[in-house]
């Protein structure tokens, strides 16, 4: 994650002051974002825990998919509640016409992340709550490394600037959440069919 954050920073910094100044404004309504999700993923950490350790393997698959529903309606929910404030919201921050410039061009794709972060968060919350630790650090290092940063790269050459980094964050969101999701289903559902 750190790594993630560096290298959005310095790229953002190396662009131009207006440039670092919309990626801190992006930066920080997207973390705004995982706090509200926050409360489900706790609640996953704590419940996967103690349904694993039970070895409530049914309950332990309803629950990941009542998160599911919960994630992708509130990540809907926050895409339409900053689309209907789309540009008072920027204004929120500064005033500056060259900074809300170049956070309106991105701003959409932020918005667009809520629903695939709120379920990336879940699941990390559900994996550290059964001790799955290998998995997700594995998981991160691969979707940092293979993902994150040669996507950045790629974009960058084609000088598309803070597109680059958000699209890089996108799929490095979804290099982290797909996995998490497709080895839960693959370990848990037929174990809770038995």
């Amino acid at each position: 994650l750190n790594v993630a954050l560096y290298f959005g920073t310095s790229f953002s910094a190396a662009y131009g002051a207006e440039y670092s100044a919309a990626y801190t404004i992006l930066l920080n309504i997207w973390f705004f974002g995982a706090f509200i999700i926050d409360g489900y993923s706790s609640a996953g950490n704590i419940l996967s825990g103690k349904l694993y350790g039970e070895e409530n393997y049914e309950e332990l698959v309803k629950l990941s998919n009542r998160l599911i529903k919960y994630a992708i309606l509130v990540g809907v929910a926050m895409f339409i509640v900053g689309g209907i404030l789309y540009y008072p919201i920027g204004r929120i921050f500064t005033k500056e016409q060259a900074v809300l410039d170049e956070f309106y061009t991105v701003f959409s794709l932020v918005l667009a992340m809520q629903p695939l972060c709120a379920i990336a968060f879940i699941f990390d919350g559900m994996f550290k709550g059964m001790g799955k630790m290998k998995y997700l650090r594995n998981v991160l290092l691969f979707s940092t490394g293979l993902v994150f940063i040669p996507t950045l790269l790629i974009f960058d050459y084609f000088n598309l600037k803070l597109v680059a980094i958000w699209i890089a964050f996108t799929l490095w969101i979804i290099a982290r959440g797909l996995p998490l999701i497709l080895n839960f289903r693959k370990v848990f559902l037929p174990l809770a069919k038995r």
